[in-house]
């Protein structure tokens, strides 16, 4: 796990996009949890945290919860009605993950798919950002 963080601030330095404040990171299916873990240890702004069909991993805490906070301008997370990976019980608890983690700031999407990648939703959301 290390080494694909290490990878990410590799790839975003190199770029010269590592404190840009008009970052957004995506993580999706297990990407969700690899982007978790990136931005608790990145401690500059970033101006969207996207979580699309993936969980958020079990160790976080309230005290990462302030950390995202500070350095996560919004939060999206989306989970398909229909996503053959996430139950009902899973939502819920994503759910209270995401009010622990982001004190009600996120915004929370269930669009009737499949677990797949939601290109219209995402293209709807990129024109917010």
């Amino acid at each position: 796990m290390q080494n694909n963080l290490n990878y990410i601030q590799e790839v975003l330095s190199t770029e010269g996009i590592s404190t840009d404040p008009r970052l957004v990171i995506m993580g999706y299916s297990q990407g969700v949890s690899i982007a978790m873990r990136f931005l608790k240890q990145h401690d500059h702004p970033v101006k969207a945290l996207i979580m699309h069909s993936g969980r958020i991993p079990e160790k976080l805490d309230a005290s990462d919860g302030k950390h995202y906070q500070q350095y996560v301008k919004q939060c999206i997370h989306i989970a398909g009605k229909q996503d053959e990976y996430i139950t009902k019980d899973t939502i819920n608890k994503e759910e209270k993950k995401l009010k622990m983690l982001f004190d009600n700031k996120c915004t929370t999407y269930r669009p009737d798919i499949k677990h797949v990648v939601d290109k219209v939703l995402l293209k709807q959301i990129s024109q917010k950002l």
